[in-house]
C-alpha cells in the first residue's frame, strides 16, 4: 500500500493487502503452548505493519497486544515509513524495554517523498512520531 518506487515488495501482488485476521488468535495460541518465549518478534518490512489500512492495523494491534500478555521479555521490532495507529502507538509506549522502532525516512522533501512514497506517512508525521517513541522511552533509529 505504500507503493514506494524503490521497493522490491513491488515484484509481489501488490494491488490488495489481505491481512490474515486469524494471524493474532495464532500468535496467541503459539505464546501459550512454547516452552520457551521468543526473544523478538520481528514484523517484517516487506509487509509493513503499519501500513494506511485500518484491516493491517488492528491486526498489528492485536499480535502486539497479545506478545505483551503472553510474554515476559519478548522484544517487538518493526521497520515502518507508515504511522503508527495512536492506540498501537500508546499500547508500545507501555512497555518501552520491550520494543525497537526502525522508522525510515529517507528525506524530508515533502514533494519527493510523494512520488517515491505515495502511501507512506508525511515526513513531518513521521518525525512526530519518532519523537514520540523516543520521549517514551522506546529505542527508535532512523
Amino acid at each position: 500500500l505504500h507503493k514506494c518506487v524503490y521497493c522490491y515488495a513491488g515484484c509481489y501482488d501488490t494491488k490488495r493487502v489481505q491481512p490474515l485476521k486469524h494471524l493474532p488468535h495464532r500468535v496467541e495460541e503459539e505464546l501459550k503452548e512454547i516452552a520457551q518465549e521468543p526473544a523478538k518478534i520481528y514484523f517484517s518490512p516487506t509487509c509493513d505493519a503499519f501500513q494506511p489500512s485500518d484491516e493491517v492495523q488492528n491486526v498489528t494491534y492485536d499480535i502486539i497486544k497479545s506478545v505483551f500478555t503472553h510474554t515476559k521479555t519478548t522484544y517487538i521490532s518493526f521497520l515502518t515509513k507508515g504511522i503508527i495507529r495512536s492506540d498501537t502507538l500508546e499500547l508500545l509506549l507501555k512497555h518501552p524495554n520491550r520494543v525497537y522502532a526502525q522508522i525510515g525516512l529517507c528525506s524530508v522533501d515533502e514533494t519527493l517523498i510523494h512520488r517515491t512514497e505515495p502511501g507512506a506517512g508525511a515526513p513531518e508525521d513521521r518525525l512526530r512520531q519518532i519523537r514520540k517513541l523516543l520521549e517514551g522511552g522506546v529505542r527508535t533509529t532512523v
